[in-house]
């Protein structure tokens, strides 16, 4: 559902005539939004009680956004201009939703938005500066904007994976006392 509000939003922007900047930005801000609202959900399901869970929803639903988006891509290009297409923009999806699952995991601890807001802001980033690496010729620009990504993304993973930790010792501390 994510996926079908995102594209007839994201179909208007070709009759507004923006610069391709323009519409690189606005593609992200429209379909990362519409991920974190997919993944946001789960936050009042049940089985939500790790933090973890919230990088799984929030990658499932950038892996389901990418399928319909795949799916379109193919009807209307053709199998053979899919291949590539389906490979590179399934994995950047689920990348860039990440930074959102890590939110949701911290809202899930904390409670505070400010988490959700800071994993969208950093998922439009990502998103945004992919979109600028397929508008132009690569050059050193967008190698070191790859880097940059890859060099946040590999720091996030490091702090969410500290976090994560930590919170699996305290509960199953807390599991132990209860015994």
């Amino acid at each position: 559902m994510a996926w079908l509000v995102s594209a007839v939003f994201g179909a208007s922007f070709d009759q507004w005539g923006m610069w391709p900047l323009g519409l690189a930005l606005l593609a992200a801000i429209t379909e990362e939004a519409f991920k974190m609202l997919a993944a946001s959900t789960a936050l009042a399901e049940e089985a939500f009680d790790e933090p973890m869970d919230g990088l799984v929803y929030a990658v499932t639903a950038a892996l389901g956004f990418a399928y319909a988006e795949n799916l379109t891509y193919a009807l209307g290009f053709g199998g053979s201009a899919v291949a590539w297409h389906m490979l590179i923009t399934t994995l950047a999806h689920a990348l860039f939703s990440a930074p959102q699952g890590y939110a949701l995991g911290k809202f899930y601890l904390f409670g505070r938005n400010w988490w959700r807001s800071q994993g969208l802001l950093i998922s439009i980033f990502l998103h945004f500066a992919y979109n600028t690496l397929v508008l132009n010729e690569p050059g050193w620009i967008q190698l070191g904007v790859l880097l940059l990504m890859v060099g946040m993304m590999a720091l996030l993973a490091r702090r969410y994976y500290r976090r994560f930790q930590q919170y699996a010792v305290g509960a199953s501390r807390a599991v132990d006392a209860e015994l």
